[in-house]
């Protein structure tokens, strides 16, 4: 039993070698994912496999970051760190640098910024219960609660909020996947 699931996972190996090879590089990536081999065959059952025949991405994901992140302590603790001495979390960090797009990030905020814009012309029930449901962790049943109005009320309110903002944004939205940062333009009431 144990070795049909073992093989079922096997078939993704190259989908693991990347995952590892994202947190490790590819020269280390292969010592990995045979660690996480031996971790399943110590570990894990036939639950790895999901109803539909699938393999549970998550579980091994999971591990190998584990694997991953426990080299790196290891790593550490010798004074063996990977490119002089840069933590994973840095060298994520230094990747992430060269990669940076400021346009990019500029059309995002102008984005955030439009969203807002438009929040702020609402009327002022319309405003604070959405604000409310934006900037606080409840639930709408959690809100109800708190504000003795009908979940229902709220729901209603929040759900008409969201229609108005895709309404007015999803095509600065759309830009912005295509990367059509200048199409972007600042809202105006």
């Amino acid at each position: 039993m144990k070795k049909e699931w073992l093989n079922k996972v096997s078939e993704k190996n190259n989908d693991w070698l990347g995952i590892a090879a994202s947190f490790v590089g590819g020269a280390e990536s292969h010592d990995v994912v045979q660690e996480m081999y031996l971790d399943l065959e110590r570990w894990a059952d036939e639950r790895i496999i999901k109803a539909d025949g699938e393999v549970n991405r998550c579980y091994i994901y999971l591990n190998i970051r584990t694997i991953c992140f426990k080299r790196f302590k290891e790593q550490k603790k010798k004074g063996n760190l990977p490119e002089d001495g840069l933590s994973l979390e840095e060298l994520a960090t230094k990747n992430q640098d060269e990669d940076y797009n400021k346009e990019k990030d500029l059309a995002w905020e102008l984005i955030i910024e439009n969203v807002n814009t438009l929040i702020d012309s609402w009327k002022w029930y319309d405003k604070t219960l959405f604000n409310l449901y934006k900037n606080s962790k409840f639930s709408l049943r959690g809100l109800a609660k708190e504000t003795d109005i009908s979940w229902m009320s709220i729901h209603q309110t929040v759900k008409r909020c969201k229609d108005l903002i895709r309404e007015e944004f999803q095509e600065d939205y759309d830009d912005f996947k295509n990367g059509d940062y200048h199409l972007i333009k600042p809202f105006k009431i």
